[in-house]
């Protein structure tokens, strides 16, 4: 026959045959031989395919049976009195802690009590040292009945001969102080352009000396960014400039009798959070907002408050002549960008604050409820 002749019915009868005659001499063959006797005609014809010879791989089709592991069961009164009317028992059976004490009371004469013992409690490795020199001893006619198999005697001995000449580490280095590393990640956090040598010389100025390779790992597992080379974002705007920055903005009520909408205008001080409530209006427009940025700056100018920048939004009800009043107060201010409410996130989250505290929580009758 030729090889492109070759089936996976073929192959599949090949195996068929093979469990049959081991079966019929009483040494049945495992799910693992048949898998590696599989392995030979794979990989010859698959060096036929590289070839060009052949076009299919008959033997990589064939099914054999899974390897399955029994599944172990406990041994209890019901499976033994089982076992003993039909002789059905299960391939692993593990015993309770009875019947383990029973067996080593029984067997508490027997040479090979000691190895039963640490077989039966958990072994460390000095019982499995002590059980590996027993191993010696055991009658060729027990070795068929042995717990463990000669390998892995032999991998507890490697263990234990790698363990006896290993020679003990050496002490490493002592780790951070919980102050410092606090110290490293508001360093790392508060100057988004420092680097690692950057934070070891401030260090070194307080009289802390600690490796790069600690600083590097310590914002890292903070999860905080790399260095960057430059601070362009609006976040780290309003840091840096958040004693001298206003906001401001206007948020509605709606009347309860008259169902009327009363429009608020506020400021607020994005260091201290302070609020600076301007008026209240039915009718806001832009005559309305200069005059109460006119109020705003008397009384900004009477506290003597120094402000440089004011944000607002693009509403059209903030006109040229408002900034201007700002302008004259040496104020400037900042539109922020179309449909981008977060820039102005400390006024956005004032007015949610007064709705979910506040506003939503009464009726409002009129200007002088708000009032």
């Amino acid at each position: 026959m030729l090889l492109a002749e070759l089936s996976v019915a073929q192959v599949q009868a090949m195996f068929v045959a093979i469990i049959r005659q081991h079966h019929a001499l009483g040494t049945p063959v495992s799910a693992a031989t048949l898998t590696r006797i599989r392995a030979t005609p794979r990989a010859a014809l698959n060096a036929a395919i590289r070839r060009g010879l052949l076009t299919e791989n008959s033997a990589a089709k064939a099914e054999l049976p899974r390897a399955r592991r029994p599944r172990a069961v406990v041994w209890t009164p019901y499976r033994i009195e089982r076992w003993r009317r039909t002789g059905e028992r299960s391939a692993v059976a593990v015993w309770t802690v009875t019947q383990t004490a029973q067996f080593l009371r029984s067997t508490e004469e027997h040479r090979l009590y000691a190895a039963y013992h640490l077989i039966a409690l958990r072994m460390s490795w000095t019982d499995r040292a002590v059980l590996a020199a027993l191993a010696r001893i055991i009658p060729k006619g027990l070795r068929a009945r042995r717990i463990v198999t000669p390998g892995t005697l032999l991998r507890w001995h490697r263990r234990l001969v790698a363990a006896r000449w290993r020679q003990p580490r050496a002490p490493g280095r002592p780790p951070v102080p919980d102050e410092l590393v606090a110290l490293i990640v508001r360093l790392a956090r508060e100057n988004t352009r420092w680097g690692v040598v950057r934070i070891q010389g401030e260090l070194r100025r307080l009289g802390h000396r600690v490796a790069a390779s600690t600083i590097r790992k310590i914002p890292r597992a903070h999860r905080i960014p790399p260095p960057s080379g430059h601070d362009g974002s609006w976040r780290v705007f309003l840091r840096a400039h958040a004693a001298t920055l206003l906001a401001a903005d206007f948020f509605h009520v709606d009347c309860a009798v008259t169902l009327s909408r009363l429009y608020v205008a506020f400021v607020i001080e994005h260091q201290t959070r302070r609020v600076h409530l301007l008026g209240i209006t039915r009718h806001p427009t832009g005559q309305r907002a200069t005059q109460l940025a006119r109020n705003l700056g008397a009384e900004l100018e009477e506290a003597g408050a120094r402000f440089t920048y004011l944000i607002r939004d693009r509403d059209t009800k903030f006109t040229t002549a408002f900034d201007a009043v700002f302008a004259s107060t040496e104020i400037r201010t900042l539109p922020i960008a179309p449909q981008a409410p977060r820039m102005n996130a400390y006024a956005e989250r004032f007015v949610r604050t007064v709705r979910a505290e506040c506003t939503d929580r009464m009726l409002i009758a009129g200007e002088s409820t708000c009032a």
